[in-house]
């Protein structure tokens, strides 16, 4: 089918698309934060009571999950955020909840025998300087004190290898390929890690601008545009991570292969290219430049802007199949 409508509207049409899109995913993005897990396990004993750190939150309030397995039942009491070297019990950063098996508890809920999942939250932002060794202590009924090492700067964390729902936008320009000039697009992806690469593929929907001499133009004079679907598979590892501020940068370089099927409203009639691409992609994005003993801190990037340059190849052209392509695209990466 060819788009017979104003190019400018088709572009317009997958701008929104795309913004709309990035609205709901960059507010996604920005209540989930990064999460990491302890590398080495993390215990202590209290009393009867076994406590384990599951997983650290680093999002807008500061979240310590914590796995409990007792004998006896035991009221818990206020609970801090405070350094290692300090009494226990005896004060600290205030904790402003604390959920038991995902249930919000009351000053004195019980914690029942047998496992459960405890979770601490400081809701203020920035609780806590992970440059310190940090424990988590929880008053009980016998006046004895739950506590819970969370940061050590010996023994390190890292973020886990969690798949990726991906939003992106992008803009190809392209030398001349049988009439093709550039494309527009928006797409939807999934990745994965694979050891220290991020391996992903998309699927999505398009506007592939047209050459005059192959298409003529709009009424208006501007240049005649067909529906494009772009397809792609791509691959990156990050070489350098550099630290500014509280703002933690990577910089990657990896490689894309892509197949777009196209259409172009030809002068002669509808022109129908399947596109193969390859390109190498330097990639920058950031996330928060958390200080403290954070490993694989690559992997709680939510955005990235994508430059990929390389070459689009048109099997069917008589003549001048491959076309040197070039362009700039924006990911939004959403932690599942």
């Amino acid at each position: 089918m060819v788009c017979r409508r104003r190019p400018e509207r088709n572009r317009a049409r997958i701008a929104r698309l795309g913004a709309v899109a990035a609205a709901l995913l960059g507010s996604l993005l920005g209540c989930a934060g990064a999460q990491f897990q302890p590398t080495v396990p993390m215990r202590a004993r209290t009393q009867d009571i076994d406590v384990e750190l599951d997983q650290l939150d680093t999002g807008r309030a500061r979240a310590f999950t914590l796995r409990t397995r007792s004998t006896v039942p035991h009221t818990l009491g206020r609970g801090w955020l405070t350094v290692a070297s300090r009494h226990p019990c005896s004060g600290g950063a205030e904790l402003d909840q604390v959920l038991i098996d995902g249930v919000p508890t009351s000053s004195s809920a019980t914690l029942t025998p047998g496992a459960h999942q405890l979770k601490a939250r400081l809701d203020r932002a920035g609780g806590g300087d992970f440059t310190l060794d940090l424990v988590v202590d929880i008053k009980l009924d016998d006046q004895s004190c739950l506590r819970a090492p969370v940061i050590s700067q010996l023994l390190p964390l890292e973020a886990p290898k969690r798949p990726f729902l991906i939003g992106s936008t992008a803009i190809d320009g392209v030398s001349n390929l049988s009439g093709m000039r550039a494309l527009t697009s928006f797409s939807l992806g999934m990745g994965l890690w694979v050891g220290s690469v991020l391996v992903a593929g998309h699927a999505g929907i398009g506007a592939a601008t047209c050459h005059a001499d192959v298409c003529g133009r709009e009424p208006g004079g501007d240049l005649r545009s067909g529906w494009a679907v772009p397809l792609s598979a791509d691959a990156r590892l990050t070489v350098a991570s550099p630290s500014f501020g509280f703002v933690q940068h990577f910089i990657a370089l990896g490689v894309r292969y892509s197949f777009v099927p196209l259409w172009l409203p030809a002068s002669a009639g509808e022109k129908k290219l399947g596109v193969h691409g390859l390109q190498g992609v330097l990639t920058w994005s950031f996330s928060d430049g958390l200080r403290g003993p954070f490993q694989h801190r690559e992997r709680t990037s939510s955005y990235e802007l994508t430059l990929p340059i390389g070459v689009f190849v048109d099997p069917s052209a008589p003549s001048q199949p491959v076309a040197f392509a070039g362009g700039l695209g924006v990911r939004l990466l959403f932690a599942l």
